[in-house]
């Protein structure tokens, strides 16, 4: 029995891509499930997710022999306003991570694109990319736990498996997961987050499917099952349907995802990362590069540890992004920055073309306009908002959570060879990976 397409009742409530800003139903493909789509090969099964430049689709591939087993792939369509050769670019990019040594210990860890495609309608050119489908944000995945802890054993081996793959990332294929302005995906689960998001996060970081029967079976209930869809303003708008059900075993491979928008290993300078994981160096207009993935890496561990973000508060009354407060916090656990460090980078003198509009709808040109600087004296290297400095509160301090303080010492160690003020002080990807907090092996 085939799926049935049922309409929702009427309403203004925006439903999901709906909600986005300036969201154009003209820009977005209309498909429905049951459509066939790439030269014939994938019948749409049901929506998984949507972002603001795109929706995600389960799909089935459908030149297979009758003897051969299902093969479900998931397809990502992005919106006509987004450039098609930026994102043939952007292909051409993942295409280096299908070409990087299958030997290599992180290989499997990277999540790599199968194909694209393109869709052509009245409005444009919709550029398609097709995946292996994963179960679920890491982001998901933690709750499944007490107070979104993983257990230590399980975060070491899965930190470990990330660093190795930011290791084929950064050293084998010459790519920074942090990278330019532009929204990855957001799952039914997730909420929208700003364009600045596609980086190394929680809901960048996917689990992998426990076995194929989990993907095969859920994906025959959802062929005979609702879909639901809203009648919007020029297209059809479907509820997605991300849930794969509970875990068979909790033992699920960790993969880098939402590669999109990464970025040669190189030296950047825009505004990037979501507020909570921003590295000072972004803040701060010094420029960045891939040690700014290591920074991410460092808050993503704390947060799977304690169950925490490492820095809250970020935002004023009006609730948008205070990066004097963020900094603030910053001092508060890790110490204020040497002067010496300020007074070597406050001259970077990093300049944007064009210029980028920021949260107050100013047009800015460098780092300092952008996120309302300055923050340090440049000289004295002096914070210029004392008073916003909680309470010092050291990693230690606040590591609480891990019982013997053998333990938790090298755990602080671990991070504080990541969250160090000065990009050029975190330790490389190899070098974390030897780290003696990660040692699974009893002491």
């Amino acid at each position: 029995m085939a799926s049935t397409n049922i309409k929702l009742p009427n309403t203004d409530e925006p439903l999901e891509e709906e909600a986005v800003p300036g969201y154009d139903p003209a820009h977005f493909y209309q498909i429905d499930p049951g459509d066939v789509i790439g030269n014939g090969r994938y019948s749409v099964v049901s929506k998984l997710g949507w972002g603001r430049h795109s929706t995600v689709w389960l799909a089935r591939d459908v030149q297979r022999w009758r003897w051969q087993s299902p093969r479900y792939v998931s397809i990502k369509i992005n919106s006509c306003d987004e450039d098609p050769e930026s994102i043939q670019q952007q292909y051409a990019l993942l295409q280096r991570l299908t070409k990087a040594d299958p030997n290599h210990r992180g290989f499997s860890t990277v999540r790599k694109a199968l194909e694209s495609f393109e869709l052509k309608t009245g409005s444009g050119t919709h550029v398609c990319i097709v995946y292996e489908p994963l179960r679920e944000t890491m982001d998901v995945y933690r709750r499944r736990f007490a107070e979104g802890r993983l257990p230590l054993p399980l975060l070491k081996a899965y930190t470990k498996v990330l660093l190795a793959g930011l290791d084929l990332l950064h050293q084998d294929c010459g790519i920074i997961h942090t990278g330019r302005i532009h929204c990855g995906i957001r799952l039914k689960s997730d909420r929208l987050m700003d364009p600045l998001t596609a980086d190394l996060k929680l809901d960048n970081i996917l689990v992998g499917f426990e076995d194929e029967s989990v993907l095969k079976l859920k994906a025959a209930q959802f062929q005979t099952s609702e879909n639901l869809f809203k009648q919007g303003t020029g297209r059809r708008i479907y509820q997605s349907r991300s849930d794969f059900g509970p875990l068979q075993s909790y033992i699920t491979p960790p993969v880098i995802g939402d590669l999109d928008s990464a970025e040669d290993v190189d030296m950047g300078a825009h505004p990037t990362q979501p507020d909570v994981y921003r590295a000072p160096e972004v803040v701060l207009g010094w420029g960045w590069s891939s040690s700014a993935d290591i920074w991410n890496l460092g808050h993503l561990v704390w947060t799977l540890a304690s169950g925490k973000d490492l820095f809250t508060s970020l935002y004023t009354e009006k609730g948008t992004y205070d990066a004097a407060k963020h900094l603030a916090q910053m001092i508060a656990v890790l110490g204020p920055p040497s002067p010496t460090l300020i007074q070597e980078r406050s001259h970077s003198g990093w300049k944007w073309s064009p210029a980028i509009v920021n949260q107050d709808g100013d047009l800015c040109e460098d780092a300092r306009s952008f996120y309302r600087g300055p923050f340090f004296e440049s000289t004295s290297g002096e914070f210029l908002y004392p008073k916003a400095v909680p309470l010092p509160q050291s990693l230690d301090d606040l590591a609480g959570f891990i019982n013997t303080a053998e333990e938790r010492a090298k755990f602080v160690d671990f991070l504080g060879k990541m969250l160090s003020w000065d990009p050029t002080q975190r330790l490389s990807e190899r070098m974390l990976f030897d780290h003696e907090w990660l040692d699974l092996e009893p002491s």
